[in-house]
């Protein structure tokens, strides 16, 4: 397997390791188009903004929820690790 230009962008594209008739760049664009994309676009403003009153009350409302949560996701991060 060797290393080929891309199509879109003249980028050199490597081989998919064990998957010889596949080409990424067939259903996706490369990085670099994906880069210059997002920096031909520049920041965008956002959509939802959030005051200091209203982030409070969103504070106060997942409180009581911190602990058990926490333990919830590192109890899945933890499962993901282990295979015994």
């Amino acid at each position: 397997m060797v290393a080929r230009p891309c199509p879109s962008c003249g980028a050199t594209v490597p081989p998919e390791p064990g998957y010889p008739d596949t080409r990424l760049t067939d259903t996706h664009p490369p990085t670099a188009m994906r880069i210059a994309r997002l920096q031909e676009r520049g920041p965008a403003s956002a959509a939802v903004t959030l005051d200091a009153w209203t982030s409070q009350k969103i504070d106060g409302e997942l409180e009581p929820l911190e602990g058990r949560l926490g333990r919830e996701l590192l109890d899945r991060y933890r499962g993901t690790l282990y295979f015994g």
